[in-house]
This record gives C-alpha cells, sequence and structure tokens, in this order.
C-alpha cells in the first residue's frame, strides 16, 4: 500500500512537471507571436527603424517631385532627425533639416558604410524606399542597437528540441528531489490515515500513539475522536448487551414464578372438596399473579415502543398541579403506602402543561413509587411542583455514583430494594416518556443524604423540532 501510494504521488508529480512544461513553452511561443504580430506591440517598439521603413506614408510625388507632408515634417522635428531623398545615381534630389557635414551624394558603398555604422559625427542611418527614390533619416546617437541575425531553420528546430529535453530533464530531476524531500511528509501521514480507519472498520480502537504534525494534524485529531467515540458506543452497546440478557433472565424467573403459581392453584382449582374461602383465596393468588405478568409484558411493549419512538402521544391542556396532587392522593390510597411521609408544595396554581395526561401519569408516578419502594419505610418524601419543573426529594439511602450512571438504564433494576416484583424498566420508562414531551430529567443524589430528581418542562419548541407537535389547536 505505501509503495503504491509512493509511485502514484510520484507519476503524479511527473506528470505535473511535464504538463506545466509543455504549457509554459506554449504560452511563450504564443506571446511571442501575438507581441510582433502588431508593430505597436513588436519587441522592437517604437524604434526608429520601424519609423524610417514606415515613412514612405508621410511621402507623394508632385509633378515629378517628391514631398513630404507636414505630419511628415511632424515626426522628423520630435524626433529631432533629418531626411534626405536620393535618386537612382545615389544623388540628393530634396532633403530637410539635413545638417551641412552631410553628402550629397553617395556612392553603394557609402550606402552601406553609412547604414552599418555612425558617420563623424555620431548620427545614425536609416534607409527607406519610395518609388524609384531611396531616402535617408539620419538622427543623432540614438538609445538603440542593431543587430544582424542570420537564422538557419533547421538549426533553429534541432537547437529547441535539445533545449526541451534539458529543460524536461531538469524539471524532472528537481520534481525527484522535491518528491523525496517531501513525500515523508506527506505519504506517511495518508498510510497512517488509511491505517487508522482499517483499524476503525474492525473495530479496533486502540491508540497507536501516531500523531501527526502540520497540516494532517487536525485531521488525525478528529479521526482518533471518532475512534474514542466508535470505542465509547461500542462498550455502551456491550453493557447494554449485558444488562439486556440479565433482563431477559431476570424476566424469564419472574415470569416462571407467577406461571408456577397460576399453574398450581390452577390445579387446587379442580379438587372439588375446596371450600368456598379457599377457592375465592386461590382466585385472588391467580388473579395477582396475572396482572402481575401482564404489567410485565406491558412494560416491555411500553419501553420497545419508546425506544423507537413509535408510540404517538395525544397532547392536551393539564393544570399540572392538580394532576401532581392527584397523583399523590392516589399513591397514598394504596394500602402499601397508606402510612408513607409525602409532602406536597405547589406554587404553580394556574400554570398548564401541554402533555399526554396517560403517559405522564405514568412516568411521575414511577419516580415517586420509586423513592417509596427503593427506601425505608421512615423515609420522607417532598413534592414540590414549579411552573417549569416537578421535584421529588427523599431523606432516603442515596444511590451511589456507580449506579447513578445507569438508574435510567433500560433493564438496569435496582440493588438497594428487597422489592422482588419489579422489572428494571420502570426509570427508563419514565425518562423516555419525559423525553417525548420535549423535557428531560435531572437526578441529584447522594449516598446515605438522599434523593432529588428534577423533571423539567418540555417546550413547543423542541416537540417541532423532532416532528412529534400534532395539535393544532394548542397555541
Amino acid at each position: 500500500m505505501r509503495w503504491r501510494l509512493t509511485s502514484r504521488y510520484f507519476i503524479s508529480l511527473l506528470l505535473l512537471v511535464v504538463v506545466v512544461l509543455l504549457v509554459n513553452t506554449t504560452l511563450f511561443f504564443a506571446l511571442l507571436f501575438y507581441q510582433n504580430a502588431d508593430p505597436e506591440r513588436s519587441v522592437s517598439g517604437e524604434s526608429m527603424e520601424t519609423f524610417v521603413r514606415s515613412f514612405d506614408q508621410y511621402l507623394s510625388l508632385d509633378h515629378g517631385e517628391v514631398k513630404v507632408s507636414s505630419e511628415g515634417l511632424t515626426e522628423l522635428e520630435q524626433r529631432g532627425a533629418w531626411l534626405q531623398v536620393l535618386d537612382d545615381t545615389g544623388s540628393e534630389v530634396m532633403s530637410v533639416r539635413k545638417p551641412d557635414h552631410v553628402l550629397e551624394h553617395y556612392s553603394p558603398m557609402e550606402l552601406i558604410h553609412r547604414y552599418k555604422y555612425m558617420d563623424d559625427h555620431l548620427h545614425q542611418y536609416f534607409v527607406g524606399d519610395y518609388e524609384a527614390f531611396s531616402y535617408l533619416i539620419g538622427a543623432p546617437e540614438l538609445n538603440e542597437s542593431r543587430w544582424v541575425m542570420m537564422i538557419h531553420p533547421q538549426s533553429v528546430i534541432d537547437f529547441t528540441g535539445r533545449a526541451l529535453i534539458i529543460m524536461l530533464t531538469l524539471n524532472v530531476l528537481i520534481a525527484i528531489g522535491f518528491g523525496l524531500l517531501f513525500s515523508s511528509g506527506i505519504i506517511k501521514p495518508v498510510y497512517q490515515l488509511i491505517d487508522e480507519i482499517r483499524r476503525i472498520k474492525y473495530r479496533d480502537y486502540r491508540d497507536d500513539g501516531q500523531i501527526a504534525k502540520g497540516i494532517f494534524e487536525p485531521v488525525f485529531a478528529n479521526l482518533q475522536d471518532v475512534s474514542r467515540t466508535y470505542e465509547y458506543h461500542e462498550q455502551e452497546r456491550e453493557k447494554l448487551e449485558v444488562m439486556r440478557t440479565e433482563w431477559i433472565n431476570n424476566v424469564s424467573h419472574d415470569l416462571k414464578t407467577p406461571l408456577a403459581s397460576v399453574q398450581g392453584y390452577a390445579e387446587l382449582l379442580k379438587d372439588n372438596q375446596l371450600s368456598q374461602a379457599d377457592q375465592h383465596r386461590y382466585a385472588e393468588v391467580i388473579e395477582r399473579q396475572s396482572r402481575y405478568m401482564k404489567e410485565l409484558i406491558d412494560d416491555f411493549h411500553l419501553t420497545m415502543k419508546l425506544r423507537h419512538q413509535e408510540l404517538p402521544l395525544s397532547f392536551e391542556s393539564v393544570a399540572i398541579e392538580g394532576f401532581v396532587r392527584e397523583l399523590v392522593i392516589q399513591v397514598l390510597n394504596e394500602p402499601r403506602f397508606e402510612e408513607a411521609d409525602i409532602t406536597f408544595h405547589s406554587d404553580a396554581s394556574d400554570i398548564c402543561w401541554q402533555i399526554d395526561r396517560h403517559l405522564y401519569f405514568r412516568a411521575v408516578m414511577n419516580l415517586l413509587r420509586n423513592a417509596l419502594v427503593h427506601n425505608d419505610d421512615d423515609v420522607s418524601i417532598k413534592v414540590n411542583v414549579h411552573s417549569d419543573r416537578i421535584e421529588i426529594s427523599d431523606t432516603g439511602k442515596g444511590i451511589t455514583r456507580e449506579n447513578q450512571e445507569q438508574i435510567f438504564e433500560r433493564y438496569y433494576k435496582g440493588t438497594n430494594t428487597e422489592d422482588g416484583e419489579g422489572s428494571g424498566l420502570g426509570m427508563a420508562i419514565a425518562r423516555d416518556i419525559i423525553e417525548s414531551h420535549g423535557g428531560s430529567v435531572d437526578l441529584d443524589s447522594e449516598e446515605g443524604m438522599g434523593t432529588t430528581i428534577t423533571i423539567f418542562k418540555g417546550s413547543q419548541e423542541t416537540l417541532k423540532k423532532r416532528g412529534i407537535w400534532n395539535d393544532p389547536s394548542v397555541k
């Protein structure tokens, strides 16, 4: 894998070098052609040579005599130049602004000498043609140089080819050098990233201590965060699976006991010699055990629906003070808790919550009963109702920090109770119902000092965001 990445990296780098070289070469010749296509953009620019070659546009013939236009005279004056027109014998026909030292007749050799070299007064000469005449334009020493280049086409082609090969070779060598220099800083982190992802794929969340620097540092940091998150969720899943297995075993055991009672008492009822009182007592046992099994199964179905958010909610406006007071009274009316010390207080007499009355009653009831069942008989409980929350406080045993982390988990059944009929789902069901209303549950407990559970009211905005607010009559 590492060599494959390295080879692909070098191939990509070499192809990039070739492409850049070709593009630069093409661009160079294109710009050169474009620059020289227009005299105004040419590398020669507004040179005297260019001016002289195009000076014939300012010349005209009038009855055989050469005339210079006013524009031509202005151009000569601006350049400090002079003009001399010669016939085919080299003799002067007319002149403009000619210095005194300039000859009036030129032999062919003198013309060549004047064109190639300056005269004694450091004047440069330029030659042009017009009709049957020749003309010289001279000017004092200019900041220009005249170069003559002889080009052989085949030699140019050969030289260009060799130059391109040398340039390509040098660029490739430079690319290889830089590639070797920087490959360890690019290929190695990429290989480590691939290895890290592969380990996450196979659920290997061990930290191998690989720490990348530079541009890859945040990538490695985020990937390690992902690995730790997956590891945490994997551990939670395994813990939940263990708890679920334990819960199934507990439920199976709990179902076997009432089923055995139902079966045994049903067989006893077949005895025709039983008294009326015994028959009635056996029937009560069967009814009680059947009701317990039904509640156990109902809890199981409810927690599954809440877990998958498949339970529809029927919202209605409920006066929260009366709702909780009714719940407390119902608990105190149960024979088991008729001697319980429960204090009720409210400062939300006119406050209404939008809740599913049946499910919310079940949630708060579970939390209140939990405070009674998991503590001694002399425990004191305070129920306080506020506009945005409900508090259930007790002076009981408290909950250990380890158990606090699991008390709202499904399948968890507390160990500090002698009550054997609990399903281990009550607290999880209560939390899920409250959260399905957009609210939350907070637990504050200290071992030996008691526990306070706070139920926070849910908001309509939270429910609407979750897409479960479906009562258009509530504003």
